[in-house]
């Protein structure tokens, strides 16, 4: 083999390698705490410890299925397959919704 065409099969593996992580579907959520107090809040794998008082978190990954909510808000939330975006919100009287981002 000359070098041209071991650069060349390196640089086509290299590419497939990379691209193939854009294939992957990623499923993230986050926490906007509107509560008056701070909040433990876990959700499945991700846990975003203490959140403060009217703020919101940064997007974590969580799996396609299932996933409890734990800490001082309780309950569940169930995450197709896909590429998406969520945010767990929590009103002013500590009422939980799941809202799906806009793509």
């Amino acid at each position: 083999m000359n070098i041209r065409k071991i650069v060349l099969l390196f640089l086509s593996f290299t590419f497939i390698f990379s691209s193939s992580s854009c294939f992957k579907h990623r499923r993230q959520i986050r926490v906007r705490n509107n509560y008056a107090t701070p909040l433990s809040v876990k959700v499945g794998p991700a846990d975003f410890g203490s959140v403060a008082s009217v703020k919101t978190t940064e997007y974590k990954d969580i799996p396609k299925g299932k996933s409890d909510i734990t800490g001082d808000v309780p309950g569940s939330i169930d995450v197709p397959s896909g590429k998406h975006k969520y945010t767990l919100n929590i009103n002013t009287v500590g009422i939980v919704t799941l809202i799906e981002e806009a793509k």
